[in-house]
């Protein structure tokens, strides 16, 4: 598996794992267009035999990378990609010289919570009714120096 920087050819495979992942949730084919455009330095894609599998994408704030979307193709899954790319896209940011990760988790994805906690994501709080559903949100970080 290859972690590369996202290209714009990229796109209808980003979407596709986008409405897969997200459904109701997912974001715009030309809200991603902007993400690719803005943050294509810290725009991750895990492709596997000329396939890609899976995104994770971070906005830069200042000294804090927001990581906005991750997320793996249902046919890929709990295979390592999740893994692979959110220690990449750490790794990116930390030699940017960010001081701090952050993201936003829905409250009831357990094993994306332990994902996270497992490469060092401590929980921070917490944001009622933060998606669509009136879910909440778990509000993660990462010191990164």
């Amino acid at each position: 598996m290859l972690v590369r920087n996202v290209k714009t050819s990229d796109l209808p495979e980003i979407c596709e794992i986008e409405k897969f992942s997200f459904d109701r949730e997912a974001y715009s084919k030309r809200f991603i267009e902007t993400l690719i455009c803005h943050f294509g330095d810290t725009f991750l894609v895990a492709e596997d035999q000329g396939r890609i599998v899976g995104y994770a994408v971070a906005v830069l704030d200042g000294e804090v990378g927001h990581i906005y979307s991750i997320a793996v193709h249902p046919t890929a899954r709990k295979e390592g990609v999740g893994r692979i790319l959110l220690t990449s896209l750490v790794e990116r940011m930390r030699a940017k010289g960010l001081s701090r990760a952050r993201l936003e988790v829905r409250e009831d994805n357990l094993p994306a919570q332990a994902l996270y906690k497992r490469l060092g994501f401590v929980v921070e709080g917490r944001i009622e009714s933060y998606y669509s559903d009136r879910r909440g949100a778990i509000v993660m970080s990462k010191a990164l120096n």
